[in-house]
């Protein structure tokens, strides 16, 4: 089991635990960064003039270049996007309520006539099931072309 000693401040540690207090002062510092001392193969990039950072090689000025308009050529295109989609809602809400209101207009002549639409619809299926054009209608056969 391990020894508790007494630290001073009044805090009981357990032996080999200890680490030492750490005393703040009253005055706040600001943070200091320090620069490695001793190992020289770091100079060339830790001490750079503020002219220096801001130069990039031009390749990478060329492909930001590419980048950026890359970037307007896809938000251009997203604009055209997002017009014809609206474009499209609007003509399908259009044609929908235009399609309703004939419907309703014409309710009962289009449940008047449906049977017989359906009718020409199977005999045309009949009349290419047997061969279609290339047979010769028999009488009471119409022709449906």
């Amino acid at each position: 089991m391990a020894e508790l000693r007494q630290v001073p401040g009044g805090r009981e540690t357990p032996q080999g635990e200890l680490q030492p207090e750490v005393v703040e002062d009253k005055v706040p510092r600001s943070p200091v960064t320090e620069e490695p001392q001793g190992d020289e193969s770091n100079s060339s990039e830790a001490k750079l003039s503020p002219v220096e950072e801001e130069e990039l090689d031009p390749r990478i000025q060329e492909e930001l270049e590419h980048l950026n308009q890359a970037s307007e050529e896809i938000n251009q295109v997203e604009l055209q996007l997002d017009e014809a989609r609206t474009t499209y809602r609007r003509i399908l809400q259009e044609s929908a309520r235009k399609l309703n209101t004939q419907g309703s207009h014409l309710g009962s002549c289009i449940e008047k006539a449906r049977p017989y639409y359906e009718a020409r619809r199977l005999a045309k299926e009949v009349y290419l099931a047997l061969g279609g054009p290339h047979t010769k209608p028999g009488p009471g056969f119409f022709c449906m072309e």
